[in-house]
């Protein structure tokens, strides 16, 4: 009997995404490794600037090629290997297998276009589908994301919806194709919590009627201890932790998860907690550090973190950690 895993839906492996500036070199991304099974939410935290919004946006290549490059490592769908499509090969996976949700809809969305324009227009460019059909198919999608009267906005522009309904309308185009990959760039950003809980119940719905797999962007734990399966943390472009969403927020290793999680305020009002902690610059970076990027901020630091970024350490098949100072009770 073959008790072997199956095959990931992705698998991202030592991904390094730079940007060549005018006088240095950004490493986004650097090394990364991370994969998505079948059916599951993958959350992705990290502050900004980590690299989780670009390391997600490499599997697309949604980044200026004039000065951004998949400069190595591996990006598999499926056991294909995407950093060997042509543009034109990843356009057509683009909308068909794998979708995305942007933080901010209203850039996202062509204002001189009405929203059944633009979702027609991508259930067109996927599917052999006549004008007819595809607005059909875009009332259809609306209808099914929530927005009222769809026979009637179909044909209304993105200014005219509110920000809630807007990012139903991003979900729409997102879903127009069925795809099996939805990757969720910060999608409750800027909208108030019932609006919140509503768009991720959404997201939850079309995860259970559909299958489909989601990487869930985002900085907001709570957000993350309700709805994701497992939970990857960047920092500096690197991968901190990656775990089951309990071990994250029960057992984690890295001093980079915890530092996160005490900042978090007490949801306990019998808790006291009288000041939420900050993650401190606690010592000058050397001027050349091949070694973890977290070593100014970390309390456990020494000089060996400075020399080479820490191998990876493995608690449990699906919890893992780079760090050079914890063992299996925690950090030392």
């Amino acid at each position: 009997m073959n008790s072997r895993s199956p095959i990931p839906l992705l698998e991202i492996e030592e991904l390094q995404t730079y940007f060549f500036l005018r006088d240095r070199v950004l490493k986004a991304v650097d090394g990364i490794s991370y994969h998505v099974n079948e059916g599951e939410t993958l959350a992705i935290v990290g502050e900004s600037g980590s690299g989780k919004s670009v390391g997600a946006f490499s599997i697309l290549r949604l980044f200026d090629a004039s000065v951004g490059k998949i400069v190595g490592g591996s990006i598999k769908f499926r056991g294909e290997e995407l950093t060997l499509f042509s543009d034109k090969e990843i356009r057509n996976i683009c909308g068909r297998k794998i979708s995305m949700i942007f933080q901010e809809p209203m850039s996202s969305l062509n204002p001189v276009m009405t929203v059944g324009d633009q979702i027609s227009e991508t259930v067109r460019k996927h599917q052999d589908v006549s004008r007819s059909e595809a607005k059909s198919r875009s009332i259809e999608l609306l209808r099914k994301v929530g927005v009222p009267s769809p026979e009637e906005r179909v044909n209304d522009y993105p200014h005219q919806f509110s920000g809630g309904m807007r990012q139903r309308v991003m979900i729409a185009i997102a879903l127009s194709c069925d795809p099996d990959l939805l990757i969720a760039d910060e999608p409750t950003t800027a909208l108030d919590v019932t609006i919140q809980a509503q768009i991720m119940e959404l997201i939850d719905q079309v995860k259970r009627e559909f299958g489909t797999s989601v990487i869930l962007i985002t900085h907001d734990l709570a957000l993350v201890s309700e709805r994701a399966d497992r939970v990857v943390v960047m920092y500096a472009g690197k991968v901190m932790e990656c775990a089951k969403t309990i071990d994250i927020f029960q057992n984690a290793k890295h001093p980079y998860t915890r530092a996160l999680l005490n900042s978090l305020p007490s949801r306990n009002f019998s808790e006291k907690k009288s000041q939420i902690s900050e993650i401190k610059v606690l010592r000058k970076a050397p001027e050349v550090n091949l070694g973890c990027t977290f070593y100014s901020r970390c309390p456990h630091a020494q000089k060996n973190c400075t020399e080479k970024f820490p191998n990876r350490a493995n608690y449990s098949e699906s919890h893992y950690v780079y760090c050079w100072h914890t063992n299996a009770q925690g950090t030392v």
